[in-house]
């Protein structure tokens, strides 16, 4: 029998989630909440996060791809799901048979979704995606009102939502708020033609927090959703909860002398005796190699550097001389242990990155342990037992 926790592995609290979501609900009531599940929900597994979002009052689910999309569907979850960002017309079957709600950015892909739910007999929900200043996908905001009514003309579509996307809603306030004055210029034009969404959604997490007028009837929340602000937090923000945590098993301890050299390249050599962790994780797991002599990690309540290289697979930590740590000592590299903690934010500095890089690029060698009322309630392998 495989060790079902493994040597590495990510811990999500399902309780702080479950907090989260409604913390963010209070928030931006009355509007609605899409939770944001992409990427496996930032690394957090997306039909675990979904369902927990779901049970906490998230009215709706989005992700970027249809394969993620299909994913979360073969999952038993029935809730909508939005898929983000433009398809091609190929994929326009797969969104009818799975019963998904696409983004509409192109003419080809509404026309070849109309076709095939024609076929199929069915009405499909859909989103209009138009661009006010982010540069990606989606008709600009000026020039969308001839893009939807075209859409509005094809028979087997029913236009359900529209929505746009912020570029510096985390940061550069003045430019979130003009693109907040383009989409609002669109929903008057669209007014004036007579032209109703059911469904009017801006805001993401950053805007959510910082652009108050944007949140509309509905809002894109992703990394709040897991206790992590895109901006610097403020009192006016709400108190969130850390959902993520990261850890590993001491794997070998070993007393080296002075002048004793670690890792690839002789890049730290001992200035005396010491003792010398390894850990088990690397950067194919998503601990990148620029934390090389100056990472740091948690073992047994106090924090350590991370010297030398870091491999692929290890990474090397001088705990000094008598530390007491054994092999099968607990490490944390995200998270708390007593009285310190490393956090997300912590990474993302010294990586000069954000958060969102930080969680998306944990690999799949980590196991991912999902904890309620304080016991593990699932353990999920990303590599398949055999």
């Amino acid at each position: 029998m495989i060790d079902k926790l493994g040597t590495k592995w990510i811990e999500i609290d399902l309780d702080a989630l479950y907090a989260n979501v409604r913390a963010i609900r209070r928030l931006v009531y009355p509007s609605r909440v899409i939770a944001v599940v992409k990427a496996d929900a930032y690394g957090h597994g997306a039909a675990e996060v979904a369902r927990t979002a779901a049970r906490a009052g998230a009215d709706m689910f989005a992700v970027s791809c249809l394969e993620e999309a299909i994913e979360l569907r073969r999952a038993f979850f029935s809730r909508e799901i939005l898929v983000l960002g433009a398809l091609p017309e190929n994929q326009a079957a797969d969104i009818v048979n799975y019963d998904l709600t696409p983004s509409l950015c192109t003419l080809g892909f509404a026309r070849a979704l109309s076709q095939y739910a024609a076929k199929r007999k069915k009405s499909v929900p859909a989103h209009v995606c138009v661009d006010t200043g982010i540069g990606r996908v989606g008709p600009f905001y000026d020039e969308a009102l001839p893009f939807i009514r075209k859409v509005f003309a094809l028979k087997n579509i029913r236009l359900t939502g529209l929505y746009s996307h912020f570029a510096t809603a985390d940061d550069d306030l003045r430019f979130a708020r003009l693109q907040r004055e383009r989409f609002q210029s669109l929903l008057v034009e669209l007014k004036r033609n007579h032209i109703r969404f059911p469904l009017v959604h801006l805001a993401n997490s950053g805007g959510v927090l910082n652009v108050p007028g944007s949140r509309f009837d509905a809002v894109r929340t992703g990394l709040l959703l897991y206790g992590i602000y895109p901006s610097p937090w403020r009192r006016d923000y709400p108190r969130l909860k850390s959902v993520f945590s990261l850890k590993t098993r001491v794997a070998y301890v070993r007393r080296v002398p002075k002048g004793f050299s670690v890792s690839y390249g002789r890049k730290y050599v001992t200035g005396k005796a010491t003792d010398i962790v390894t850990l088990p994780v690397g950067y194919a797991d998503g601990f990148p190699r620029k934390f090389s002599n100056t990472g740091q990690v948690l073992i047994r309540g106090r924090r350590y550097p991370v010297v030398g290289s870091v491999c692929m697979d290890m990474i090397m930590v001088d705990v000094g001389k008598n530390s007491r740590i054994r092999e099968g000592d607990e490490a944390v590299l995200v998270g708390r242990q007593g009285r310190e903690s490393i956090t997300v934010y912590d990474m993302a500095r010294g990586l000069e990155t954000i958060p969102y890089e930080v969680i998306c690029v944990l690999g799949k060698r980590l196991t991912r342990v999902y904890i309620r009322d304080r016991r593990v309630v699932e353990i999920k392998r990303m590599i398949p037992e055999f």
